[in-house]
């Protein structure tokens, strides 16, 4: 039977999480409301949304830009004080789960959400709100053989590069590939350390996978669907493809945390996240799909970014609570063993 995480469990997955809870905090009446999220393209995409809220909601957004382990150890360090000093956090699906588990989120109330009548039907969660979503898939240089399998990255013809944020979707997407399954971690620990050993390189972000791609350092990688659309358009000599296996499937989504100070202010600004502007944007900008039904995407781009039905069918289907049983194991894994 599939368990859920215990408290110990979930906290123990933040890394660097102090045992101590700080003195009482809390921020002056009207905000800003603070959005903790990833840099880079994201921030800057999401500084569009900044602006709509301040100029439609007169509503001041802060971004806290930091890593994922950074949004849920603040969350986790914080939930006994009056007010979280994050109202909104952005994640991927399996951190929303732990931060759910861990009693972190506020349910959402769709009727305070403007525009949650477009979002469609298979996105609507109890306690957050997916924006958007891609799925990790095979990318390879166009001057190699195409890999039609994730098994096939361990022939000794591809240079292989992985990006350091994706381990927890890497870790069972190799276990699927050499006889293991979503729930079942083992082979895919023991495949990597083979990997690691012919050659195989870590990079810090996707764009840094990008980078390796242009020089020539590596040739094939795990990647998004939708960088792999943005390379190519930018001229990156890469292609993808999705793997025999299936592809990862990954919603980013939005939360608003249990404790936040601004929780009706949060829901207006997660409302303006499913305007059909900010979805194209983001979407566009990121090579990532709309979750609403009137992001009005051009049908060309759609195509290439987005996954056919047959394609949805054989998506991967992640285990979250055994991602959340084996978070401390893959974190360890992976820092110590693979990239150590």
């Amino acid at each position: 039977m599939i368990h859920s995480p215990s408290r110990r469990q979930v906290l123990q997955f933040a890394a660097g999480f102090g045992a101590a809870v700080a003195a009482p905090w809390s921020r002056a009446a009207g905000g800003p409301v603070v959005l903790g999220t990833w840099g880079g393209d994201t921030e800057r995409l999401l500084m569009q949304m900044v602006k709509t809220v301040k100029d439609g909601n007169s509503i001041d957004v802060k971004l806290d830009v930091g890593t994922p382990a950074a949004r849920k150890t603040k969350m986790l360090s914080q939930l006994n004080r009056p007010q979280n000093a994050m109202d909104i956090t952005f994640l991927v699906d399996s951190d929303v789960y732990l931060m759910s588990q861990a009693n972190a989120l506020r349910p959402l109330d769709p009727a305070l959400i403007p525009g949650y009548a477009n979002l469609l039907e298979e996105f609507r969660k109890p306690h957050s709100l997916p924006t958007m979503y891609s799925a990790l898939v095979l990318v390879y240089s166009d001057k190699v053989k195409a890999p039609t399998a994730i098994a096939d990255l361990w022939r000794a013809e591809y240079k292989v590069g992985l990006a350091d944020l994706s381990y927890d979707k890497v870790i069972p997407m190799a276990a699927v590939a050499h006889g293991g399954s979503t729930s079942n971690f083992a082979p895919g620990y023991d495949a990597l350390m083979k990997l690691k050993q012919q050659g195989m390189r870590v990079y810090s972000s996707n764009e840094a996978v990008g980078n390796a791609f242009k020089s020539g350092e590596i040739n094939a990688a795990i990647m998004w669907k939708g960088r792999a659309y943005q390379w190519m358009e930018a001229g990156l000599p890469v292609r993808y493809g999705m793997p025999k296996e299936g592809a990862y499937p990954v919603n980013f989504e939005m939360a608003v945390t249990r404790n936040s100070g601004f929780p009706r202010e949060a829901h207006q600004v997660l409302g303006a996240a499913l305007l059909p502007e900010i979805q194209r944007s983001m979407a566009l900008g990121l090579g990532q799909v709309p979750t609403t039904k009137n992001a009005g995407m051009p049908p060309d781009v759609a195509a290439k970014v987005g996954f056919t039905d047959q394609e949805r069918e054989r998506f991967m289907k992640p285990d979250f609570a055994h991602n959340a049983a084996k978070a401390s194991e893959m974190l360890d894994f992976w820092n110590q063993r693979f990239k150590g």
